[in-house]
């Protein structure tokens, strides 16, 4: 179990955006045990409306995680596709994650395609 500071941080940041239920939404498979066999965690993101849409979010599949020993059984599967049908759901029309080379075929298999790499900016 990872430990420090962000931890608690962390953990008061997702439940403050769980609290809304239009901003963020997560979803497990319980390993019982207080374990999680896997998770989905999306974010819906304002966006102004444009000529291609007047949709009010993008949505942001932010984490997606298996524990390994529970992997190969479809639960990722089953947690990324119950988090794209609450986004759209709630008026998504486009919903972007970032992959590692491990997940690609995943989101690939789900509909997702490769856009230009995302790109980022950090302060120094």
């Amino acid at each position: 179990m990872p430990t420090g500071p962000w931890v608690k941080e962390c953990e008061e940041a997702i439940a403050s955006l769980l609290r809304d239920p239009n901003r963020a939404a997560a979803f497990v498979v319980d390993a019982g045990a207080g374990r999680m066999a896997a998770c989905a965690m999306g974010l819906l993101l304002p966006r102004l409306p444009g000529p291609d849409s007047g949709k009010p979010f993008n949505g942001d599949i932010s984490t997606v995680a298996t524990d390994p020993e529970f992997r190969r059984r479809g639960y990722a599967r089953a947690t990324i596709s119950a988090l794209m049908g609450w986004m759209a759901a709630r008026g998504c029309k486009r919903i972007s994650l970032a992959s590692s080379p491990e997940g690609e075929p995943l989101y690939t298999s789900l509909g997702f395609t490769r856009d230009a790499p995302r790109m980022s900016w950090r302060v120094r």
